[in-house]
Order: structure tokens, then sequence, then C-alpha cells
């Protein structure tokens, strides 16, 4: 089993030493997804787990995570370590790596979702911003991306969030439906993250060779 550990300055440490990670150029179609999983901030977080070991055992995918920090009040880096067998990276960048974290990740991934996605995310996304090592990765990622909103029916509905979304289909991004849950609040209907089959089937859909 590959190596586990966790790529950032506030969990144990488990990024490469020595220079940066070679990877088999075998084509895309010939091997496992390379899937880059960009995990936000939102209470849906809480289901990543499940989600990944679907991706991992059930359809051999390569599954590298990397978390903005407030998804890890909601799920523990550690967990998705174990799961994807691979360091978590984020959600600071390690600068004592060899090779910038974001730009490694970003040139091995054949794909990227951001699931869930955030409206904080979506906005920074669609402007362009960089700030954090979730979206500079996510950004430099060549192969199609995916983005799975987890926003609020109010939310959705606002100018803002139908105007970020638009842009975000417009440079290329594929843009998920919200699917349904019960809020953690008051047990009442909500949107949430796009069924399991849906998400497969945008991922492999969508799959395409970096540039």
């Amino acid at each position: 089993r590959r190596r586990v550990g966790v790529r950032s300055i506030g969990y144990a440490q488990g990024s490469h030493r020595g220079g940066p990670v070679t990877e088999n150029r075998t084509p895309p179609e010939a091997r496992p997804m390379r899937l880059l999983l960009a995990v936000t901030g939102s209470i849906a977080a809480i289901n990543i787990p499940s989600y990944l070991f679907v991706f991992v055992n059930t359809y051999g995918w390569h599954v590298k995570v990397v978390v903005s920090g407030a998804a890890t009040r909601f799920v523990s880096p550690a967990a998705l370590a174990v799961i994807s067998g691979e360091p978590v990276s984020g959600p600071d960048w390690d600068y004592a790596a060899p090779v910038p974290i974001h730009r490694d990740l970003a040139d091995w991934a054949d794909t990227a979702i951001v699931l869930p996605a955030t409206q904080n995310t979506v906005a920074k996304l669609s402007a362009g911003m960089a700030d954090t090592l979730l979206l500079a990765t996510v950004q430099g990622v060549r192969g199609n991306k995916i983005i799975a909103p987890a926003l609020l029916q109010p939310m959705q509905e606002s100018p803002a969030a139908r105007r970020n979304l638009t842009t975000l289909r417009n440079d290329g991004y594929t843009v998920l439906s919200a699917g349904t849950a019960r809020s953690a609040a008051d047990n009442r209907p909500r949107e949430g993250l796009p069924p399991l089959d849906q998400i497969v089937a945008a991922l492999v859909d969508g799959r395409k060779a970096p540039a």
C-alpha cells in the first residue's frame, strides 16, 4: 500500500523529500484515472470519506486530496489520507517541498473535482483568485475540472452565485446540479451534494489527458 501522510503545516508531514515525484506518462485512457479531489468547508464534506472510498476501491482510481482550512473542521485529513493511500495536501503550503506542491499536483492530475464547492470557493475561482493552496492547485489543472456546488437555495438563486457559476461554465468548468439532503440544523430538506452516480458519470465522461 502507498505511504500515507498529511502534507500540511498543521498535521504530520508526508510530503516528498529529495525531489519531485516522477510519474509514468502512460496515456490516461490506458491507466486508472488520476483524480485531484479538492474539499472545501461545507457541512457536506462529512460525506467525502464515503465518496473517496468508492472512487478508490470500486473504480480503482488514483486519488490525491487537497483541503481548505475550513474543510478540516468537517472532515479529518488523516482519514482521507488513510482511504486514499496518499498524503493529503493543505490547508497550508509546504514551504520545504523541493517543487511547489500546487504545480506538482496540477501536473499530475488528469481531472479535478471541487467536492463540495462552497459559495466562497465558487466566487474565488470565478474571479481567478489563487490565494490558497487549493485554489492555486485547481486552477493549474489542465484536464477536466468539475464543480459540485453545495449551496443553499437562496444562495443558488442570488445574482452573484448565478453569475459566478455562469463564468465558471464559460471558462470550461463542468458545473453539476445540487442533490438533496437534510439540514443538520433542523432536519428540513435542503440542497446537498450531487448523487454519486452523477459525479462518477461526470468524471468518466469528462476525463481527458493534460495538455
